[in-house]
């Protein structure tokens, strides 16, 4: 909150004014990820501008054409796109080491002297991550590396590519 502060004095008032599940992701009801998405009638209105003011008849065909060229556009992006588990922390990563409570429950001291607790079986960490993004944090992908398993286990199914290519 510091940083919006030294934005802007009048960002503070109006978020502590507003409901903390409409602006924070640890606060809101349903997953967000990490996607924010504008409203699609805002996208129509733009992609149409210049058919707005054409006949009805021609206006729902222009509407028809649009759409059925994102469908088919996005379903060939589909068939490329692929899910990359980000190993950011990489150098950090190197360093962790990976104490077994059990099959699984680890802690994961940092070189920082930091300490996280990752359930393997309930995809959870102390960092809240894992459980947040529905992917694997780096605590996480030091625990899977420990235990030479798939990391792409371990993504939500909706990051997947059969998934984004069923949705088409």
């Amino acid at each position: 909150m510091r940083g919006l502060d030294r934005l802007d004095r009048r960002i503070r008032p109006y978020l502590e004014k507003s409901k903390y599940e409409t602006w924070a992701r640890s606060y809101s009801p349903t997953k967000r990820y990490t996607m924010m998405t504008s409203n699609i009638a805002k996208s129509l209105n733009t992609a149409l501008k210049a058919a707005r003011n054409l006949p009805i008849d021609i206006l729902v065909e222009c509407l028809r054409s649009l759409v059925q060229k994102w469908v088919w556009n996005n379903s060939n992006n589909a068939n490329g796109t692929f899910t990359k588990v980000s190993t950011a922390t990489g150098n950090e990563l190197r360093h962790d080491i990976v104490f077994p409570f059990n099959p699984i429950e680890y802690q994961v001291r940092g070189e920082k002297g930091t300490n996280f607790t990752v359930n393997i079986h309930n995809r959870t960490c102390t960092c809240n991550r894992f459980q947040e993004d529905e992917m694997p944090c780096g605590h996480v992908v030091a625990v899977i590396a420990k235990r030479n398993l798939g990391v792409y286990d371990y993504c939500a199914k909706f990051y997947k590519t059969e998934t984004l290519k069923a949705l088409y």
